[in-house]
């Protein structure tokens, strides 16, 4: 019965959040209190999820880039010789260019305009095993930081790292993304070290949060023929970020609430 239950919920969530809400006074009806909270619990995450997935197609195109610093960035294997630090896109809805970051190393930027979905920055948003929640956590966590053009380029660089490995041993030189060198400008005989240190400081700052209701661009709208560029929106005054806990926290928070269930349980009893 509990098995058909939950199937039933899922049915529900695929064909509007409004049957799902709905559902909400179907669940009043359980007799036992432990069941009526894990089933409360089971739709407001699946109701969750659909705000998650919910996207929308905007028209973009670049307004302008940071041209203060480069680097030889590596992703898998491959090297791109890129400018890093902030943008500003025109973005359609917004009555001002907006500053944003790339989350798309194998892609250049598109001429003209092209289209895009604008998603929330779930684990999943992206493709590639990209994960946009983690991106937008090192951005949130250190976008105050960066002052200057030094610091949105140490940013940029923080933001893949987050984005291609997470937050693991030996940043920036293993795994799949890598910086081989940084420059001043488009000056290959200037190499620095400071802009590196920096993003180091910023991943260390950042600690593998994830955030996963930022707003990403990604790129092409299918069928559109057009690709570009994913982008990562900085958040703008007033957000607060939903931080989702990582798996190993998600099963001790299971683990707490069959604890619950079982005291109820016993009570009821």
């Amino acid at each position: 019965m509990r098995v058909f239950r939950a199937r039933r919920v899922f049915l529900v969530f695929c064909t509007s959040p409004v049957a799902l809400l709905l559902h909400l006074k179907e669940v009043e009806i359980c007799s036992l209190k432990e069941e009526c909270l894990m089933k409360r619990l089971m739709v407001l995450l699946v109701f969750g999820v659909w705000l998650a997935g919910s996207a929308q197609a905007v028209t973009i195109s670049l307004h302008s880039y940071d041209t203060s610093f480069t680097a030889d960035a590596v992703i898998d294997g491959s090297t791109h010789w890129t400018w890093i630090g902030a943008m500003k896109l025109n973005i359609s809805g917004y009555s001002q260019p907006k500053e944003a970051w790339c989350v798309d190393l194998k892609q250049a930027v598109a001429s003209g305009s092209w289209n895009a979905v604008q998603k929330l920055s779930t684990p999943t948003a992206l493709d590639d095993g990209r994960r946009a929640d983690w991106a937008m956590g090192a951005l949130w966590v250190n976008r105050a930081a960066a002052t200057d053009a030094r610091g949105r380029a140490a940013l940029q660089l923080a933001i893949w790292e987050a984005l291609y490995d997470g937050f693991g041993a030996n940043p920036f030189s293993s795994g799949r993304f890598r910086v081989d060198k940084v420059f001043n400008g488009a000056n290959r005989n200037s190499v620095e070290s400071l802009t590196l240190t920096i993003a180091q400081n910023f991943l260390t700052a950042w600690g593998g949060l994830s955030v996963v209701n930022g707003t990403v661009f990604d790129a092409p709208l299918p069928g559109s023929g057009t690709r570009s560029q994913d982008f990562l929106l900085t958040p703008e005054g007033g957000f607060t970020p939903q931080v989702v806990p990582e798996p190993g926290t998600v099963s001790l928070m299971a683990l707490g609430l069959l604890g619950v269930g079982g005291i109820l349980r016993r009570r009821n009893g």
